[in-house]
């Protein structure tokens, strides 16, 4: 482990494949880089199921809790992050500028992070996308650079002036993603309306409609109002049940694997993002 002395004026910070696959990590640096905090040293890194447990374990989670850090594997999935060596440049004491960075993170529930916060002018998806961590002490950036970094030490990482490169590849591998929880679901909730429009009542197709214009498809109380305009049996039965699920955390988390499986039976499966962000919102309630 690197001396935790190393860290008294650098924090370590990850920014999640939810941030990545958004485009958002030259954001977030420029956001470090006005309250005095620059980019040191940077690296690409995959984290699997081993290192999310390991996590789980150093942040506490209780025996009936860990259950919910399956839903970071759908996270992970995603693809890779970007670890972060940040070096304070106004002289800050250890404490200071661990508040400092911290503070201008925001609340792990982005619903309560406050206003001029990454998380929440950025617009996290919930307590698992949140689109980054940030070390709490020196202590901990020394235990967690090594847990998500693996045999590579801070001084093996990228310089800063890396990073554009690493950005501009970016950019040319894929458009930004741009679906928070709302257009997440909407979009998997108008794929099986269109798919089951011809069983749908009349007012059932009205209301779909409607609720399509009006961008509310995503919520909780539309899913179940078009799922009572579908006639029972066969089929139908299967919409009604897909339809009906809020994906918000307001009722006991659904079986990801059965919704996939049904989605798939009728070619309406879940890409990667959708499956991340509903995964997620799962357990942990997501802005709306």
């Amino acid at each position: 482990m690197e001396d935790p002395q190393w860290w008294s004026n650098r924090i370590f910070c990850m920014v999640g494949p939810d941030a990545v696959r958004r485009q958002l990590v030259g954001e977030i640096l420029d956001q470090f880089s006005e309250i005095g905090i620059k980019l040191l040293a940077w690296r690409s890194a995959n984290i699997g199921p081993m290192c999310v447990d390991a996590m789980s374990e150093t942040q506490g989670a209780a025996a009936g809790q860990t259950y919910r850090y399956r839903a970071m594997d759908a996270l992970f999935a995603l693809g890779p992050v970007v670890l972060l060596v940040l070096e304070d440049t106004e002289g800050r004491d250890h404490d200071s500028l661990y508040k400092a960075a911290n503070e201008l993170k925001g609340h792990s529930d982005p619903r309560l992070a406050a206003s001029g916060t990454i998380r929440n002018s950025l617009g996290a998806v919930n307590v698992a996308m949140s689109l980054l961590h940030v070390s709490d002490s020196a202590a901990h950036s020394a235990r967690e650079a090594v847990l998500l970094g693996g045999a590579a030490r801070p001084a093996d990482y990228s310089s800063a002036d890396r990073m554009a490169d690493y950005l501009t590849l970016l950019r040319a591998a894929q458009a930004p993603e741009t679906r928070l929880f709302p257009q997440a679901l909407a979009g998997v909730r108008g794929r099986l309306l269109s798919a089951c429009w011809g069983s749908l009542t009349e007012n059932g197709r009205r209301l779909a409609a409607e609720r399509a214009a009006e961008g509310r498809l995503a919520e909780a109380e539309c899913g179940r109002l078009l799922a009572a305009e579908l006639p029972r049996g066969g089929t139908e039965d299967q919409f009604a049940e897909l339809l009906s699920i809020p994906f918000d955390g307001s009722e006991p988390p659904c079986d990801m694997d059965r919704v996939q499986s049904l989605l798939r039976l009728h070619s309406l499966g879940l890409d990667s993002w959708e499956h991340a962000v509903l995964a997620t919102s799962n357990y942990f309630p997501p802005m709306r």
